[in-house]
């Protein structure tokens, strides 16, 4: 559904430049060059005014809404902008734990040493990650084996891996 000129919500948020009016009833010389009819590839989605020249702020949506209905567009946006990671299993969070220690301890290491540990410990976390989330047998090991280079990763005295 497209928006009709008379009732939408979107031009009559519009405002002409000079800040005097709304967009389609101001008479100002920069609304007689504003306010052209545009043509339908440079129009605004509110259908008033060129895209770059159009305040309604609803440059890509326009769905129709009409006077007293509500706009969820902005709802949606709010509720979706903090959307978090889905829920995590305990080895899948502890594959995370481990990962996210092993590139802090990165930053110990000398600086010109540095990019070469983070691509080893990528390239092994790589190496596993399409095994499946059922094998737990595989997993558990995996963490094992995760836990002992960890601690050897952090032992101060080693400075580089070949």
């Amino acid at each position: 559904m497209t928006c009709s000129s008379a009732d939408c919500v979107c031009a009559k948020k519009s405002t002409c430049t000079c800040g005097a009016r709304p967009a389609q009833q101001c008479n100002c010389d920069k609304a007689k060059v504003e306010n052209v009819k545009p043509a339908a590839g440079d129009a605004c989605v509110c259908g008033k005014r060129n895209k770059d020249a159009c305040t309604c702020g609803s440059h890509s949506h326009c769905d129709g809404h009409r006077e007293g209905e509500t706009d969820f567009t902005n709802l949606n946006n709010h509720l979706f902008k903090h959307r978090t990671m889905a829920r995590l299993s305990g080895l899948q969070r502890e594959v995370l734990k481990i990962y996210r220690q092993c590139v802090r301890t990165v930053k110990t290491k000398p600086p010109q040493t540095q990019d070469h540990w983070r691509k080893y410990i990528r390239a092994e976390f790589e190496k596993y990650r399409h095994l499946s989330k059922r094998d737990f047998g595989a997993v558990e090991h995996l963490i094992r084996v995760a836990h002992r280079r960890l601690e050897m990763l952090q032992d101060p005295q080693i400075k580089d891996i070949h």
